[in-house]
C-alpha cells in the first residue's frame, strides 16, 4: 500500500494522531489507502497507455481507430511501428523513401518507381502486412500520404524480379510460350 505508507510518514510527525498499528485512525487511513491506490493503479496505466512506445491496449486501439480500423490481429510491436510512422510523416516526406516509409506506416511494403517525364509513380506492393485488407482501403490510406499532383498506379501482384529470381529457374523456363503469369506465380 503506497498510499497509506506516505499518509503515516506525513502524518506521524505532526504528533497530532497516535500512530501505533492498532487504531481507529490508522483503520480509516487503510481504507483510504485502498481507494486511492486502485486510482495509483489506473493512473499508472493510462500514463501507459498515453504513450505510443509503452502503449498495450486502449492507447494502440484509440489511435488506430483514428486512422482507420483496430489491427489487434497484428503483433503490438508492428502495430506500434505503424502508428509511430504514420505520426512521424511530414510534409518533408515526398521523396521516394519518405514515401515508402509513409506507405509501410498503411501497411504496405513497396518498392516506389518514378515516371518523372509522365507525372506517375508505379508503386510495386511486394508484402502487404495485413492481408485481410481490401485494395481499395488500403489505396484510400495511402493517397492522403502521397503527392496529390502524380499518377498513381499500384501493383499488388506478388511477381517481381526479387520473385522470379527466388524461384530458380532459368528466364528460358520462364520465358516458355505456353506458361501464364498465374502459372508463375505457382512455381516454387
Amino acid at each position: 500500500m503506497r498510499a497509506l505508507d506516505s499518509m503515516v510518514r506525513k502524518l506521524r510527525p505532526m504528533g497530532l494522531y497516535q500512530l501505533t498499528g492498532n487504531t481507529i485512525v490508522e483503520a480509516e487511513l487503510a481504507a483510504t489507502a485502498q481507494g486511492l491506490d486502485c486510482v495509483y493503479e489506473e493512473l499508472d496505466r493510462l500514463l501507459q497507455e498515453a504513450f505510443l512506445p509503452t502503449a498495450r491496449e486502449l492507447g494502440l486501439a484509440m489511435r488506430e481507430l483514428a486512422f482507420g480500423s483496430e489491427r489487434r490481429d497484428l503483433s503490438l510491436n508492428h502495430r506500434r511501428n505503424m502508428l509511430m510512422h504514420r505520426n512521424a510523416v511530414t510534409v518533408n516526406d515526398n521523396t521516394k523513401a519518405g514515401m515508402e516509409r509513409a506507405l509501410l506506416a498503411v501497411g504496405i511494403r513497396t518498392s516506389i518507381f518514378e515516371n518523372f517525364r509522365d507525372q506517375k509513380l508505379y508503386i510495386s506492393c511486394v508484402e502487404l502486412l495485413d492481408q485481410t485488407m481490401e485494395r481499395a482501403r488500403l489505396i484510400d490510406s495511402v493517397i492522403r500520404f502521397l503527392p496529390a499532383h502524380l499518377e498513381l498506379s499500384f501493383d499488388f501482384g506478388k511477381i517481381t524480379w526479387d520473385y522470379l529470381h527466388q524461384t530458380k529457374k532459368s528466364f528460358g523456363e520462364l520465358a516458355r510460350a505456353d506458361l501464364t503469369w498465374e502459372q508463375i506465380q505457382e512455381l516454387e
